[in-house]
């Protein structure tokens, strides 16, 4: 029985994907553009692509720029945006920048951050970083922002101290914004990292893509597009389950410290 239920609670989503498929299929038999080859033309190759020497090499040099940049992201991003929120001077000193960067269109400072980091992984990782840390940083602000000022002032009364305080009011209402802008973080830094390596220098995945775009090799060009299209949506698939798990601890933990 559960196994249906959790059949059902996917077949939107693969119901979505039927039809793009559909229609890919049907553009490709028909070759009415190169750029869209037959499914089964781009499977046949997928093997070529996985196997090919520099593709081990290119996927862990990715990962690792993606770790440190977006890990980067969340340490900064939620330690400042916890910060601005509890303390009005930082947010006083802060707030123009965090607005004027979260309008701002990030692939500008692409070759400001290859000024400052060179040609290499270090502007890659400063990237992955500058994409993501702003979102993190304001969903974080906003959830904390969102705690109870009638549940902090009783907590006060009854002498919690102010860890105390945190932990059983601030933290569990915070943890749905903060867990959200997680996600849309980890969505934005891999456009970051594929943008960053081929934009700043032909390595890593973005780099193979790169590569494999500027000779025409379609099919395999595809296989490359659909391997970080997957890391994206399973990351952020993952995410969402975490934040649902997390969400439901925050509310019981919500509950208790209204009363303790």
């Amino acid at each position: 029985m559960n196994r249906l239920l959790r059949w059902q609670h996917r077949l939107p989503t693969l119901t979505a994907l039927a039809p793009v498929f559909l229609l890919w299929e049907v553009v490709g038999r028909l070759e009415i553009s190169a750029a869209v080859p037959r499914l089964g033309e781009i499977w046949d190759v997928v093997g070529i692509v996985v196997s090919q020497p520099g593709f081990r090499e290119a996927l862990v040099g990715s990962l690792r720029s993606f770790g440190i940049g977006f890990g980067l992201a969340l340490l900064i991003g939620i330690g400042v945006g916890a910060a601005m929120a509890m303390f009005k001077p930082v947010e006083e000193a802060l707030n123009l920048y965090v607005n004027m960067f979260m309008g701002a269109p990030m692939a500008a400072f692409v070759p400001l951050l290859v000024a400052i980091f060179g040609v290499g992984s270090g502007a890659i990782v400063a990237t992955v970083f500058i994409f993501s840390v702003f979102i993190v940083l304001v969903n974080t602000y906003a959830g904390v922002r969102s705690a109870s000022e009638v549940l902090l002032e009783m907590a006060r009364s009854f002498g919690a101290p102010p860890t105390k305080r945190f932990l059983k009011i601030v933290l569990p209402n915070a943890m749905p914004l903060l867990l959200t802008g997680v996600r849309l973080g980890f969505s934005r830094s891999v456009s970051g990292l594929i943008l960053g390596e081929m934009l700043i220098v032909v390595v890593g995945f973005g780099g193979l893509i790169m590569q494999t775009g500027s000779s025409f090799r379609v099919d395999q060009l595809w296989v490359l597009i659909f391997i970080a299209l997957s890391f994206a949506l399973l990351g952020s698939r993952f995410l969402e389950y975490v934040q649902r798990r997390v969400v439901g601890w925050a509310s019981t933990q919500g509950r208790k410290g209204a009363y303790e």
